[in-house]
């Protein structure tokens, strides 16, 4: 019973904007949130880790007496788009890091739907700086479920765990949407100008390109009856971003990053997990291989502070300098 009550929370604190009034409109905006195909990143818990790549670290010593050490956060899975608002993802995760102290050993599979709400009437269409024209809701709000299997190596557990995330965008196209679309998750700011077509000899995007991401959810690990709040931001900087593409006819080659993920234990027995912050610094080189930033591989330098109880990992400090790799569809 208590698996079932859980359930209900869980579903519906994904699905309580939906009582908010909604018109239909033909013009969807394209979005990040709704896949087809394969697709690669570090966490498939929701569009925030999702939108993150993954990471593999593998240590050789010279030594012959010491063992290799490695650290891999990756999933892979197939997304189907069902129609332009509906998605379903099958996935599979496996988290193991045998370079800090207290190991990780993690893998999961399971099943993950996502809603994309449009909420608000049509406003006008917006004519862009390409002549394009856009029309967009008032307001954006992306919902998932997410439902898999999950099994801890190291200390031996093994169960279901449940998530549902929220994620908004704030798009107002009738006052300046220039003004807000920073705020729109996903999305570079400023554009990439030079990308479309763009025939000034400077814009803005040539200095610094700023690209945000954000959720808050209810997750719980059902075999350790811990059920958790979770809110997470992150912000990534490309610097010189349009110069290079000058060069190189790419955007957001240099990249540096900052995520905050924090958990709140909101109903918990006895677990002795950690419950708290996750911090991580990243400065890599993107190597992208289309103009959508959709396929990339990267070599950089990755710090971590914290830990992730749906993943293992105890409160610890490292850094690691490994090769990332992200597929969006």
């Amino acid at each position: 019973m208590k698996l079932f009550n859980k359930l209900i929370i869980i579903y519906s604190f994904c699905s309580v904007f939906s009582i908010f009034p909604q018109d239909t409109i033909k013009e969807v905006k394209p979005s990040g949130f709704i896949f087809k195909g394969f697709s690669l990143g570090k966490s498939s818990d929701n569009s925030f880790t999702r939108a993150q790549p993954a990471i593999v670290n593998i240590t050789y010593p010279e030594d012959r007496n010491l063992k290799n050490s490695f650290s891999v956060d990756a999933f892979l899975a197939y997304d189907l788009s069902l129609n332009k608002n509906w998605a379903v993802s099958f996935q599979l995760e496996k988290h193991k890091n045998t370079l800090i102290t207290n190991e990780q050993d993690n893998f999961q599979f399971g099943f993950s739907a996502k809603k994309l709400w449009q909420i608000g009437s049509k406003p006008k269409s917006i004519l862009l700086d390409t002549g394009a024209k856009l029309s967009y809701p008032c307001v954006y709000l992306n919902s998932e479920f997410n439902l898999r299997h999950s099994r801890n190596n190291v200390k031996n557990t093994k169960g279901l765990q449940f998530i549902g995330s929220l994620s908004l965008e704030l798009p107002n196209p009738n006052v300046n949407l220039w003004i807000f679309e920073f705020l729109r998750p996903f999305q570079y700011y400023p554009s990439d100008i030079r990308g479309n077509k763009g025939t000034k000899n400077f814009y803005a995007s040539d200095l610094i390109q700023i690209y945000h991401t954000h959720s808050i959810g209810i997750e719980n690990i059902a075999y350790e009856d811990l059920t958790m709040l979770n809110t997470s931001f992150g912000i990534q900087l490309f610097p010189l971003s349009g110069l290079l593409y000058k060069e190189f006819k790419r955007y957001g080659i240099i990249e540096l990053g900052y995520n905050y993920t924090n958990r709140t234990d909101i109903s918990s027995s006895s677990s002795s997990l950690y419950v708290g912050s996750l911090k991580t610094f990243t400065a890599k080189l993107n190597i992208w291989f289309d103009d959508k930033k959709k396929r990339a591989i990267s070599i950089g330098y990755l710090h971590s502070k914290g830990g992730n109880p749906l993943k293992g990992l105890e409160n610890s400090e490292f850094g690691q300098i490994a090769l990332t790799a992200i597929i969006k569809q």
